[in-house]
């Protein structure tokens, strides 16, 4: 396997006292909503192992899903992508013309085998998790993970669907869940792979995607698009190979409250329209060629 530069550490996810974060491979999470999303990584898992157009057994892919219930946004994370949230820094100041001063909440932790806690779990099931090193330059790669038994599968994270051939020495498919409680500071949800990340930090895309979007109020799309085109133009100027880059871009805050709905006019001839929110901006994914 060739050796990939290693990603720096990303920041915990802060607490930030609006939630909290299950782990879903500790055992099956109390709440509903986490309860679905976990159940949704299982059928992805199950769907991916019963489909016979891939080989599924070192082949797979990270999972990142938001779920936004009422003014609650639940985050489920499987793999090394990233989500990261932006707010107003001072929501109580004065917002005059200048951009908007935003401060960046890590919504998910990247689920590399460096971590303790996944580190633990994969040796307690027999697998080993170590480092390559080049025999030219000396050179570490990132943490990956190996079966005692060959020289494989490698994998650089400790969660994914599929990589079947790591689930039995403590690779998983089940997620971590996070819970945050959307206010009316908020101003967008970037969702992003790890072709996005390896180049830049978190409050470098958040920025890029803030002022290509005139602090989130312009579509979208464009402030996506952007951020993929920095990011690959990165990787051709530092490497020779080019990392997946996919992201998903959610402007915040969430629809209004929904009106109640006039029921029709007794009068035949004069029925009232039903009254509902407006659609919210949603998000655009934009893959690298």
């Amino acid at each position: 396997l060739p050796i990939d530069r290693a990603r720096p550490a990303p920041p915990e996810p802060a607490p930030d006292g609006k939630g909290k974060v299950v782990d879903a491979a500790a055992g099956r999470p109390a709440g509903a909503v986490a309860a679905l999303l976990a159940d949704a990584c299982t059928a992805l898992q199950k769907m991916m192992q019963q489909q016979d157009k891939f080989d599924v057994s070192a082949s797979g892919c990270t999972a990142l899903i938001a779920l936004l219930v009422k003014s609650t946004l639940y985050v489920a994370n499987v793999g090394d992508s990233r989500g990261v949230l932006a707010h107003l820094s001072n929501p109580n100041a004065h917002q005059g013309p200048d951009r908007e001063q935003l401060t960046v909440l890590p919504l998910t932790t990247d689920q590399v085998p460096g971590l303790k806690e996944e580190r633990e779990r994969i040796e307690g099931y027999g697998g080993q998790v170590r480092r390559d090193e080049s025999t030219l330059t000396g050179e570490q790669g990132p943490y990956r993970v190996w079966r005692p038994d060959m020289q494989g599968p490698g994998l650089a994270m400790s969660r994914s669907l599929g990589d079947t051939i790591a689930h039995d020495i403590g690779v998983t498919h089940l997620p971590t869940i996070r819970e945050y409680g959307v206010t009316e500071t908020d101003r967008m949800l970037l969702l992003a792979t790890d072709g996005v990340w390896d180049m830049l930090e978190n409050g470098e895309a958040v920025d890029i995607a803030a002022r290509a979007s005139g602090d989130c109020k312009c579509d979208p799309s464009h402030a996506a698009q952007q951020l993929c085109d920095t990011a690959r133009r990165a990787w051709e100027f530092k490497e020779a190979r080019i990392d997946d880059i996919t992201a998903v871009l959610v402007f915040l805050p969430p629809p209004a409250p929904r009106p109640p709905i006039r029921h029709p006019s007794p009068t035949p001839a004069l029925s009232q329209p039903q009254y509902a929110a407006p659609p919210a901006q949603r998000f655009v994914s934009t893959p690298s060629p």
